[in-house]
């Protein structure tokens, strides 16, 4: 990752071949930032997960519409920078009891 000509970070990411825990083959990432007050960056890489696994839906264009407005990613990181944490997993828990209770009634409506 640069600013212009300088190196700012790196991105990292690791694959677990084989455990007794975990299922084979998982791959993640993360953004790791050269500046001893950013380190890691848990909130983009948050974000960045949000938008892999569809809790946030991105549009043709690549920007994620929330209500009535739309956002960049860089702009959604921002936006979650902001707020404290519980209230980021308040929301993904939300998110997540709504996608469940959509496909227990996706099953419902098929069987």
């Amino acid at each position: 990752m640069k600013d212009g000509k300088d190196k700012i970070g790196q991105d990292v990411g690791a694959e677990c071949i084989k455990n007794k825990v975990a299922p084979p083959f998982g791959k993640c990432s993360w953004k790791f930032y050269f500046d001893p007050t950013r380190g890691l960056d848990v909130i983009e890489s948050l974000v960045e997960h949000m938008l892999e696994e569809g809790y946030l839906p991105k549009n043709a264009s690549g920007r994620v519409e929330i209500g009535d407005k739309k956002y960049t990613k860089s702009q959604i990181v921002d936006m979650y920078r902001d707020k404290p944490l519980p209230e980021i997993i308040a929301a993904l828990q939300a998110i997540d009891e709504r996608r469940a209770k959509e496909s227990a009634s996706a099953e419902t409506e098929e069987a």
